[in-house]
């Protein structure tokens, strides 16, 4: 991925899927030049103690001085620009968004997206949804924290990471970038109310797992909620071909693209020999570190569909033997099916939402599974369609010409002959839809999406 023929070796859709953590690349602009400062991370391990949690975000200079978020999605929101420094001297800059600005909150959710750390998650819908819900409904602060570095090209020209990986140094340099943000947040006042809780997805899953077990930030956290992650607790299980959690017993494309993203996170090169060249320590998220966390509960979520269209068998089988390694006042692992390299919004708000004395309540209804077939176009012609039932609005791979079509469903025309009737359900912003293509409808609330498809609400939640 750091030559340029990297973009050419592996399919789009490994790329386009890490990325897709609740992500989008627009990032806030702000109405004025804050004040930087550089936070360096204390120690290795971290005394972080007792947690710095007001009540009121009034005690907060940081809350009273920052100014507003100019993006539209950020409306209400502050932003905050600036830089920290890990023990290594490297430096990351940062921006922290947060919500309920000069309100008591009864706790707060910090978040992190995948990739590179880079993107706003308020431009996906169900995630702008599970935040305000969060705000409105349950009185609980959001803080953002996104690494906004531009790649480092210093090593490779086409090298396409910033952000976490600016300095590579795999999983120990983003962990130890993570800590220092979380101290500097810490201090700050921005965690306010009697909870922290934490979302990260994918890489957010796994830089805060490893500063959970390196460097103690599960002295933070009450509860986190790890989706699509956390993976490689020990590398040299991944290395070993008998290993039930072995890199290869993927197929060996998705093995090589595996490969390829962590040798460049690490040290970005993508044609290391992953298995010969990492320092373990620095890539395993629980070798060499703590896996005892009794004072959170940890809730992993991951997807069925890894398998077949998300980073294939081997992630599965990492993230179960991360999950079986570690002790937690709590933990509980949720597959659902469906879902590939997704997030599951319909566990997001129920898990969030909770205090470090409560517990889940009952799962409202699963989304519905992912829907795919042919229906009969306007032409006479066959069009094949896919509807996501949980997680991201994605297609099913990035070849095949799939056009979006709205509500999380795409098409793609053919020049076959037209098929028969196909009906199901799919999930759009934690509602059940109704669909049928080339049907003859029954009922009300039908509305016409063309080509021979409609489209009816129910109101059956599917969060």
């Amino acid at each position: 991925m750091n030559k340029t023929n990297k973009k050419n070796f592996y399919p789009a859709i490994m790329l386009t899927l890490l990325l897709a953590t609740l992500i989008s690349f627009n990032q806030c602009v702000l109405t004025n030049t804050a004040s930087k400062s550089i936070k360096t991370v204390s120690e290795k391990t971290s005394t972080l103690g007792s947690k710095i949690f007001s009540g009121n975000t009034n005690a907060s200079i940081i809350d009273a001085t920052a100014p507003a978020c100019t993006a539209e999605v950020l409306s209400g929101w502050k932003c905050f620009p600036t830089t920290i420094r890990t023990l290594e001297g490297d430096e990351y800059k940062i921006l922290i968004k947060w919500n309920r600005s000069g309100l008591t909150s009864k706790g707060t959710v910090l978040m992190a997206v995948g990739g590179a750390g880079m993107g706003e998650s308020r431009e996906d819908p169900p995630s702008k949804q599970m935040m305000d819900e969060l705000d409105s409904l349950d009185h609980i602060r959001t803080v953002q924290l996104e690494f906004v570095d531009v790649p480092n090209t210093s090593l490779y020209a086409a090298n396409p990471w910033g952000g976490y990986w600016k300095h590579f140094g795999s999983y120990h340099s983003a962990g130890s970038a993570f800590l220092a943000s979380l101290e500097l947040i810490g201090e700050s006042g921005l965690f306010t109310g009697d909870f922290l809780n934490y979302l990260g997805g994918s890489n957010g899953s796994m830089i805060a797992a490893y500063a959970m077990s390196h460097f103690g930030a599960d002295k933070y956290f009450d509860r986190v909620v790890f989706q699509m992650g956390p993976f490689l607790p020990d590398l040299s299980h991944a290395c070993d071909r008998l290993n039930p959690a072995s890199f290869f017993i993927n197929l060996p494309a998705t093995q090589k693209s595996v490969a390829d993203l962590i040798n460049t996170w690490s040290g970005g090169n993508p044609t290391e020999d992953v298995c010969n060249t990492l320092n373990n320590d620095r890539t395993s998220v629980l070798k060499g570190g703590n896996a005892q966390y009794p004072n959170t509960h940890v809730h992993i979520i991951v997807g069925a569909d890894e398998v077949t269209r998300g980073f294939g068998p081997w992630i599965l089988a990492s993230n179960l033997e991360y999950y079986q390694a570690i002790d937690a006042k709590s933990k509980e692992r949720i597959v659902r099916p469906g879902m590939a390299h997704n997030n599951s919004y319909q566990d997001m708000r129920r898990l969030l939402k909770l205090n470090q004395n409560e517990s889940p309540e009952a799962e409202v209804l699963a989304c519905p599974s992912n829907s795919t077939g042919t229906f009969c176009n306007q032409n006479g012609n066959s069009t094949d369609y896919f509807c996501n039932g949980c997680g991201q609005n994605i297609p099913p791979d990035n070849f095949g010409n799939w056009v979006s079509v709205g509500n999380n469903c795409f098409h793609r025309g053919t020049t076959n002959s037209c098929g028969q009737c196909s009906n199901g359900e799919f999930c759009n912003s934690g509602s059940a839809v109704e669909w049928a293509c080339s049907c003859s409808l029954s009922g009300v609330g039908w509305v016409s999406q063309g080509n021979g498809c409609s489209h009816r609400k129910t109101n059956r939640s599917c969060k």
